[in-house]
């Protein structure tokens, strides 16, 4: 399934995968009844059906435009399950109205973190989203990269922004490790790592540049993946 995914950006590699496929099927499957001729249409259509399936893959996996994430449809989905599980939950364990609400979830699309305003909870929800740490094959996404959700005894939260991807790979502006948080005015946690974080020193100087070396080894791995090269990878 990872070839699979790898291979989506290349068309020629995709059409050859999608012929082999379905001349593996044909050799293994010799359904009873079928007429020669009939098999012949299922030799021929069969590579398009594996096609669509496999850009069906593609489009559930595709990076949203990161303008537009989290998208409509995902709030839309988040609010509805704030009315119905979560709220039910909420109201067991919960012996008054929780007054502030932070979520925290693991998208495996780019970090972010912002303020939006739940109407199933009729107050403002602040969204942390730690990203996958993924490295995608296709065009580098500069909205791409990892972070982890930091909280404190007072519960004020701060997003680590470890690293986004760079546009180029002898890029490396972007690999600079931040503090971002979805409070309007701060909070005493995020206020206070911003001034620990120093990228022109150790250790977030070199875990920066660890960081964009791994991201271009990692592209370069699967190009090689593409193009049907043994990388010795596990």
């Amino acid at each position: 399934m990872e070839r699979i995914y790898d291979i989506l950006q290349d068309q020629d590699k995709l059409e050859q995968l999608c012929e082999r496929l379905a001349s593996s099927i044909l050799e293994e499957w010799h359904p009873h009844g079928i007429e020669r001729g009939e098999k012949w249409i299922v030799k021929k259509a069969l590579p398009h059906l594996i096609r669509c399936l496999i850009s069906k893959l593609d489009h559930e996996r595709a990076q949203p435009d990161s303008s537009q994430f989290p998208s409509e449809n995902l709030l839309q989905g988040l609010d509805s399950y704030i009315a119905g599980p979560l709220q039910h939950q909420m109201s067991q364990d919960l012996n008054d109205d929780p007054g502030e609400v932070t979520m925290i979830f693991g998208h495996t699309h780019q970090p972010f973190q912002r303020a939006w305003d739940a109407s199933s909870l009729g107050t403002s929800i602040k969204l942390y989203n730690t990203g996958g740490w993924a490295v995608n094959p296709g065009p580098r996404q500069t909205h791409m990269g990892g972070a982890a959700i930091l909280l404190d005894d007072e519960l004020n939260a701060t997003s680590l922004r470890f690293f986004n991807q760079s546009a180029t790979e002898n890029d490396t502006s972007s690999y600079r490790v931040s503090v971002e948080t979805a409070d309007p005015d701060g909070n005493a946690l995020h206020n206070h790592l911003i001034l620990l974080i120093d990228n022109e020193r150790a250790p977030y100087r070199s875990f920066s540049t660890a960081a964009a070396a791994s991201v271009n080894q990692r592209f370069a791995v699967m190009q090689q993946v593409v193009d049907g090269e043994d990388t010795g990878a596990q």
